[in-house]
């Protein structure tokens, strides 16, 4: 950063922007940064670059700047003459809900810590700031002296458009990216082949990546406190994702239900083929934690922990083809792994406890596809073919919901039996803490039967021969958060052999035989 663009870019001579540096570097060449804070941003980048921290050195592309200036008014504190030249508009008002500033770019840091925004000057108290886009003020509600102000003046850090660029071990923040598509991310790549590896997305506007083009890899970032959603995927073939921290997404506040922003979440995927996520950490977001919606097709979910999210760990909707196996779904605020519309699902060695809904929830999605291209490729969005064994499925909160839970959603006339959704059942652990139904069992006519016990279950359903009834000591400190199969307790018995297509999701060997629940994971 202390660097001069006047300078030939040699490590003892160096330039100071990355936009100088991306201009004078070949395609298929590499871009070293110094250590520091890049207030910047480097815009579309049109040829292969690789852009990396220098070897131990601490980097951070910022979309913030120092704000200076303030003098008190009225009990808080104006600086005058403020533009920070982004997009207050450019998001739907019905996807904010409660919360009417969520869907704003502004951001403002005091000290480094975040201060909430509030959409008038009335409403300006110690904690939030204020930004009067017409008069070109902006309002703090706590005393600056002495301290560091940093506020968002920029949209986008840099967008990738040429095959096979890198960017590898770069703090990306405070960008006031937006909803809209035009700038959906701080990171964008658009094109093929693009490697993000090492990374830091923090406090976006939106989202911390999006990722268009097709043979992306996304491994070892971390992704915290995102305005929106921490990863979006959208037209993404052969993505891999693995090796990631995914945390805090949502923190602008979106509504969760709102039909014009249905993308609060760790991670989510729509309309991609061939997508992998393995061995992440998906804990503590305002949403679903791993989301695939919209007509993805092979999708692979394996040994994540995914835990403490607001809504359903694990969502897999309107898709087909699918290997959810070793994960550990735990403690989130709804479902621990939702299936509603995709055909041919594999949900193999989970563990999925504590969740507040259900811990496994197989539903028929009120939607069907009439595209017949896309039913012939298993697009129907009419939830059938879904195979369930091996999983430790565990309750630990009192509530309606059963621990196995099936549901037909069409909002009239049920079309639907749960075992036309679900193709085979057995070798599942089924316990609770509390009182809890262990299943609820649609049906195409008539009310569902509930399953108060593992032995009505069974009778109930004349599946799980090879079940396990875990009681209530499955696990082994569900009071704790720790949500592992106890050693020597009824779950803690061998699965069913693997099948080949779950053991290759996993990498070990068909007819492999596993404990019940999930293994290796994070």
């Amino acid at each position: 950063p202390q660097g001069s663009d006047a300078n030939p870019g040699t490590r003892n001579a160096p330039k100071a922007t990355l936009s100088a540096a991306l201009g004078a570097t070949p395609s298929g060449g590499t871009v070293i940064l110094q250590s520091g804070v890049y207030r910047q941003s480097a815009g579309r980048i049109a040829r292969a670059v690789t852009i990396q921290a220098a070897p131990h050195e601490q980097v951070w592309l910022d979309g913030r700047d120092v704000i200076e200036g303030f003098v008190a008014s009225g009990g808080a504190w104006v600086r005058n003459g403020f533009n920070d030249g982004l997009c207050h508009n450019c998001y739907n008002p019905a996807a904010t809900g409660a919360d009417p500033a969520a869907g704003l770019p502004d951001m403002v840091f005091l000290d480094g810590a975040a201060r909430r925004q509030v959409v008038s000057r009335g409403e300006v108290v110690p904690g939030t700031f204020y930004v009067d886009v017409n008069n070109q003020r902006l309002w703090l509600g706590d005393n600056p002296t002495g301290r560091s102000v940093e506020a968002t003046q920029r949209e986008q850090a840099l967008s990738f458009a040429a095959p096979g660029s890198t960017l590898r071990g770069v703090g990306v923040i405070g960008y006031g990216a937006h909803p809209n598509p035009d700038v959906p991310a701080m990171v964008v790549t658009m094109a093929t082949k693009t490697v993000l590896e090492h990374n830091v997305f923090a406090f976006s506007a939106s989202r911390g990546l999006s990722v268009f083009g097709t043979n992306a890899t996304v491994r070892w970032n971390q992704f915290i406190d995102n305005g929106l959603t921490g990863l979006h995927a959208f037209t993404a073939d052969n993505l891999v994702v693995a090796g990631n921290t995914v945390t805090g997404s949502n923190y602008a506040g979106f509504d969760l239900r709102a039909q014009a922003v249905l993308e609060a979440a760790g991670m989510k995927i729509t309309k991609s083929r061939s997508v992998t996520i393995t061995d992440n950490i998906v804990q503590a977001n305002e949403g679903n934690g791993i989301w695939f919606d919209v007509s993805c097709i092979d999708m692979t979910v394996v040994r994540n922990r995914v835990a403490g999210n607001q809504m359903s760990g694990i969502f897999l909707e309107v898709s087909t083809d699918g290997v959810v196996a070793s994960n550990s779904s735990v403690g989130n605020g709804n479902n621990g792994v939702l299936i509603s519309g995709p055909t041919n699902v594999a949900v193999w060695q989970n563990t999925l406890a504590g969740n507040a809904g259900a811990q496994l929830s197989v539903a028929e999605d009120p939607r069907s596809n009439t595209n017949q291209s896309q039913r012939q490729q298993g697009l129907t969005f009419d939830t059938t073919s879904v195979a369930v064994h091996n999983n430790v499925l565990i309750g630990t909160t009192g509530g309606p919901s059963a621990v196995f839970n099936t549901l037909d959603a069409n909002p009239s006339s049920k079309r639907v039996d749960w075992t036309t959704m679900v193709a085979s059942l057995d070798r599942n652990a089924y316990g609770f803490v509390g009182s809890r139904p262990v299943g609820r069992l649609v049906r195409s006519s008539g009310s569902p039967q509930v399953a108060t016990s593992f032995a009505q279950l069974r009778t109930m359903s004349g599946r799980e021969p090879k079940g396990i009834d875990a009681g209530q000591s499955g696990l082994t400190n569900p009071g704790r958060g720790d949500y592992t199969v106890r050693r020597a307790g009824p779950a803690d018995v061998d699965g069913l052999p693997l099948t080949s297509r779950v053991a290759a999701a996993m990498g070990i060997p068909s007819g492999t035989v596993l404990r019940l629940g999930a293994s290796n994971v994070p």
